[in-house]
């Protein structure tokens, strides 16, 4: 099959996205967004011109068990 997407997890999701919009290049295509299927989980979509698509996920510890 093919590879729809990679995930990354980060523990601070805001400057990540400061970092990929500065250093990657790519652009953000869908604004941090509350799961609605996960728990205190937050992500974000990026895009490279290349095609490549790039998720990145944060968990809100602070509410986990």
């Amino acid at each position: 099959g093919i590879i729809n997407h990679l995930c990354y997890e980060s523990s601070d999701i805001e400057k990540t996205v400061l970092y990929f919009r500065n250093n990657i290049k790519s652009f953000q295509t869908v604004p941090i967004t509350k799961a609605s299927t996960l728990k205190d989980c937050y992500y974000t979509f990026f895009a490279k011109p290349s095609g490549e698509v790039i998720e990145l996920i944060y968990f809100d510890k602070k509410y986990q068990l």
